[in-house]
C-alpha cells in the first residue's frame, strides 16, 4: 500500500492540470451568468422592454417561457408532460394544465421550464395557485 501512496511534490506534478481545469470552470461560471438575458445588464433591459411592450398575455407568457428554458433541458420529456396532460383531459373529463412546481415569476425565486418542474394538475388547482412558492 505504501507504493501507492503520493508524495505532495508527485501529487502536484500529477494533478496540476486539473487545478488548472477547475480555475477554467470557474471562469466559465462566472461567462455564462455574464451571458444569462437576465444578468447581464445590456440584454436584461432588451427582455424587460420586449415582455413591457407584449399586449398579448400568451405572448408575454411564451416570452418567459424561453428564457426560463435552459439548453439542457430534455424537451421530449417536456412534450410527454404535457401529452399526459392531453391524456387526463380525455381519460377524466376534467380540465388539467400543466404547473411549473416553482413559479417561473415570482419575487423571491426562479423557476426552469425543465421537466423537473413540471407537474400535471387540475385546472382549479393550478389556478388557485397562481404564482405561489412555499419556502420551508
Amino acid at each position: 500500500m505504501a507504493d501507492t501512496l503520493l508524495t505532495p511534490e508527485q501529487f502536484l506534478a500529477r494533478f496540476d492540470g486539473r487545478m488548472r481545469q477547475l480555475e477554467w470552470t470557474q471562469m466559465r461560471i462566472e461567462r455564462v451568468v455574464q451571458d444569462n438575458p437576465w444578468t447581464n445588464p445590456e440584454t436584461k433591459g432588451l427582455w424587460a422592454e420586449q415582455i413591457s411592450l407584449t399586449t398579448s398575455p400568451t405572448e408575454r407568457r411564451r416570452i418567459i417561457m424561453r428564457l426560463a428554458t435552459p439548453r439542457w433541458a430534455n424537451r421530449e420529456a417536456v412534450t410527454a408532460v404535457y401529452l399526459e396532460r392531453e391524456r387526463m383531459i380525455v381519460e377524466t373529463g376534467i380540465l388539467h394544465q400543466v404547473d411549473h412546481i416553482v413559479p417561473l415569476v415570482h419575487p423571491l425565486v426562479c423557476g426552469l421550464h425543465c421537466e423537473y418542474n413540471l407537474r400535471v394538475t387540475t385546472a382549479f388547482e393550478n389556478q388557485s395557485k397562481s404564482n405561489f412558492f412555499e419556502i420551508s
